[in-house]
């Protein structure tokens, strides 16, 4: 009888080893998604649609406009390279390279300004995957934007061509730094990005910025972009 009890402590031993408690099962399963959605497709390619906008404060309100001054903002395209690790269960880095070009006329429809640049985020993310090949991502951090051509044409006067602005000259500056915040959705290799950028830098003696000829000491820039990608 000795042997029989003994042999059925055993087996239930052997049996209870063999089995997950809840906390196991869970950590099995994150595991599992961290393998799939986290060690694949860090670097992509994405391309999407941009707002730029400089704020500045008018007899004690707040402003925002357009380059030239104008109520609204400038339309342009944002595309690059995102490079997106994830280093311990979600969470990571956002960074990449990317370029943006903004497109702007004044008021009169006669002049036309174009802004390009480049910038490089250097943000923190986390990373969570929901369903199988399915995972949100949050993402905050500092961006820094560097101008490198911006350039003026006058409708009105086709000879003159298109001429280059310069930076720091009563114009926008050439280095601004922004604080970003934003987040996304990627499905597979799709994924889908929005970032709002809040413009750190000031700055100053911006020409014109509210279209009557005055000039403000500090405009401050802001962003927001919209874009696609395919992360490989």
């Amino acid at each position: 009888m000795r042997a029989i009890f003994l042999a059925i402590g055993l087996l239930t031993a052997v049996y209870g080893l063999g089995q997950e408690t809840g906390s196991e099962r869970f950590m099995r399963r994150w595991n599992e998604y961290y393998e799939r959605e986290f060690k694949v497709r860090p670097i992509g390619f994405q391309v999407g649609y941009s707002l730029k906008w400089y704020n500045h404060n008018e007899n004690g309100h707040r402003r925002s406009c357009t380059f030239f001054g104008n109520p609204g903002h400038n339309s342009g395209i944002v595309f690059g390279i995102p490079y997106q690790p994830v280093f311990y269960k979600g969470l990571g880095l956002d960074t990449g390279v990317f370029a943006e070009i903004y497109a702007c006329k004044d008021a009169p429809d006669v002049y036309r300004v174009e802004d390009v640049g480049m910038f490089v985020p250097v943000r923190a993310m986390y990373r969570f995957p929901f369903k199988p090949d399915m995972s949100v991502f949050v993402t905050t951090g500092v961006q820094f934007d560097l101008g490198v051509r911006l350039n003026i044409k006058n409708a009105e006067d086709t000879d003159a061509g298109t001429q280059k602005l310069n930076y720091d000259d009563n114009t926008p500056r050439r280095f601004n730094c922004y604080y970003d915040i934003g987040g996304g959705v990627r499905f597979k290799q799709f994924q889908l990005t929005v970032i709002y950028s809040l413009g750190l830098t000031p700055n100053k003696n911006f020409f014109s910025i509210n279209g009557t000829g005055n000039t403000y000491v500090n405009v401050y820039p802001s962003k927001v972009s919209f874009t696609a990608g395919l992360m490989f």
